[in-house]
C-alpha cells in the first residue's frame, strides 16, 4: 500500500478531510497533520512522515502557498528525494519551488481533479515500480483497466476516400430522398454517436495526457459532448508561455485544428484557438515588433506540439505576426 504525505494549511482542513477520505477509499495510506500524537515534537513527526512517505500531495491554495510551514515541508521533501504533486484548490500563486511542476488544476472541479491525482499517482507508482523491478508493484492500487482506443491525427487521404465514397453513393441517396415511402429514422444513429463520443471520453481521461484531449477533440469536433471539460484539460497541461512567429522562411507554420469553435476563414489563429505548428519553432520571450528585439527562450515547439493562443500581435511596419502562446514546457 502506497503512503501519501498530505500538505496544507488549516484554513483547508475540511476540504482536505475530504479528498483523503476520497484517497483512503482508493487504498491509499494517508498521514497528515492531524494524527501527530500529543508530547510528540512537531518538526520530528513532520520530518519522520515525510520520509516514509511514496509521494507529498501538496495543496495549492491562497492560504498554504503564504505558510512557511509548508513551504519547509516542500524544501525537506525535495531534500529527501520524495515526489512532489501539486494540486491547485483555487487561484493562486505558486511557490517558487514548484513553478516547473505540472499542477493537477481541482478548480474544475473537485471529482474531475480527484480522479486525476489518482489516475496520476497510480501511473507515477507504476512507474518507479517497473525501473526498480520492485516485486511489490502489485501492492500498487490498481482498477481493471479498460482497452484504450488509440487517436490519431486526421490524414488528409480519408478526406479523398470519403469524397470518392460520396460520389458514387450521393445519386442512389438522392432517390431515396424523393422516395415518398422513404422514412428518416436517425434516432439509432445518434444514440450510438453518443455512446461512441462518451467512450472516447473516459478512454482519453483513463490515459490523460495532452495529446490524447486534442485527438478526442478532432475526432468528435466542435460537436463532442465533452468539448468545454475536453478544453479545459487542455489548458491544465499549459505551464510556460512565450511567443512564436506565424511566418518563418515566407512559410505559415501554424496550422489552426477544426474542432476550434472560434476560427478564422482564412485558416489564421484567433485567441482561444489550440494551434500545432506544422514544423519545429523557437520560442521568445517577446515578439519582435516595434523596433524590439526579441530574447530566444532555451524551449522550442516540436512539429505537432498542441499549444493555445493567448494573443496576437502585429507589427505596423512589416505586418509580421507574432503569436503569444500558452504550452507545455516538457512536451
Amino acid at each position: 500500500m502506497k503512503r501519501l504525505f498530505i500538505s496544507y494549511s488549516r484554513a483547508d482542513k475540511e476540504y482536505v478531510r475530504h479528498l483523503v477520505d476520497v484517497l483512503r477509499k482508493q487504498d491509499f495510506e494517508i498521514w497528515f497533520d492531524e494524527q501527530i500524537p500529543v508530547g510528540q515534537g512537531w518538526d520530528d513527526v513532520l520530518e519522520a512522515q515525510i520520509k516514509k512517505a511514496d509521494a507529498m500531495i501538496l495543496v495549492l491554495s491562497c492560504t498554504s502557498v503564504a505558510s512557511e510551514n509548508v513551504k519547509d515541508e516542500i524544501a525537506f521533501a525535495k531534500h529527501s528525494n520524495i515526489p512532489v504533486v501539486p494540486i491547485k484548490i483555487e487561484e493562486c500563486n505558486v511557490p517558487l519551488r514548484m513553478v516547473r511542476t505540472q499542477f493537477i488544476d481541482f478548480t474544475l472541479g473537485f471529482d474531475v481533479g480527484a480522479q486525476r491525482l489518482v489516475d496520476d499517482l497510480r501511473v507515477q507508482f507504476e512507474k518507479e515500480a517497473a525501473k526498480s523491478g520492485e516485486p511489490g508493484a502489485a501492492a500498487i492500487p490498481t482498477r481493471k483497466k479498460k482497452i484504450k482506443r488509440v487517436y490519431t491525427r486526421k490524414k488528409p487521404w480519408k478526406a479523398y476516400i470519403i469524397g470518392a465514397a460520396a460520389a458514387i453513393i450521393l445519386p442512389f441517396l438522392l432517390v431515396w430522398m424523393f422516395d415518398s415511402d422513404a422514412v428518416e429514422d436517425t434516432s439509432d444513429d445518434l444514440a450510438q454517436e453518443i455512446v461512441n463520443d462518451d467512450a472516447a471520453w473516459a478512454d482519453a481521461v483513463e490515459a490523460n495526457t495532452l495529446n490524447i484531449y486534442t485527438d478526442y477533440l478532432i475526432e468528435f469536433e466542435e460537436d463532442a459532448i465533452h468539448y468545454d471539460e475536453a478544453r479545459e484539460r487542455i489548458a491544465s497541461f499549459m505551464d510556460a508561455t512565450g511567443y512564436v512567429p506565424v511566418i518563418v522562411d515566407g512559410e505559415k507554420v501554424i496550422e489552426v485544428e477544426i474542432f476550434n469553435k472560434n476560427k478564422d476563414a482564412e485558416g489564421y489563429p484567433l485567441p482561444d484557438n489550440v494551434i500545432y505548428p506544422t514544423k519545429t519553432v523557437k520560442i521568445y520571450e517577446s515578439p519582435m515588433v516595434n523596433g524590439q528585439t526579441a530574447t530566444m527562450k532555451s524551449d522550442v515547439l516540436v512539429k505537432d506540439q498542441p499549444v493555445i493562443v493567448m494573443d496576437i500581435e502585429q507589427d505596423a511596419e512589416t505586418y509580421e505576426i507574432w503569436l503569444k502562446v500558452a504550452y507545455q514546457q516538457d512536451y
